[in-house]
């Protein structure tokens, strides 16, 4: 495998942006037991917008016209991670942490392997090999170890 700077950068800042969720999904489950499931995703979620609103002002580019041209099921990203904050504040508490997460993984994981081979939402094709499915079935070996 011919490994590029670019490739470095990914790797890591997908590292950083794991270590993120993890550590979001914790402090997120804590502010759902002071506040409820609902109203701590919604303040979750508010104080998200309210913190990118300047950025996406100084440093946004897009327009009406892209908002427009794009199709609206694109639009359901914000329904969804609405959906992952209710539903990680509600597993971690009986499941703990690292079976949350576990499960979240093995679940995005096996989506990640169908939409990268199917080529969802138009983003570029990689093909599901031995190596990927190995890959696959290794994280799902662990999570077993993890239920034990």
């Amino acid at each position: 495998m011919n490994v590029k700077p670019q490739h470095l950068v990914g790797v890591g800042t997908s590292i950083l942006a794991g270590t993120l969720i993890a550590f979001v999904v914790r402090i997120n489950a804590s502010l759902g037991q002071h506040l409820g499931l609902l109203e701590s995703s919604f303040l979750i979620h508010f104080i998200g917008a309210v913190f990118a609103l300047p950025i996406v002002l100084v440093w946004g580019r897009f327009s009406r016209d892209q908002l427009r041209a794009a199709p609206r099921y694109l639009l359901l990203g914000g329904v969804f991670g609405m959906l992952i904050v209710i539903i990680s504040n509600a597993a971690v508490a009986h499941l703990g942490m690292v079976l949350t997460v576990g499960l979240f993984l093995v679940g995005n994981l096996l989506f990640a392997a169908v939409a990268d081979h199917f080529c969802f939402f138009g983003l570029p094709v990689f093909r599901m090999t031995m190596r990927r499915a190995v890959g696959l079935m290794v994280a799902g070996v662990g999570l077993i170890f993890v239920l034990l």
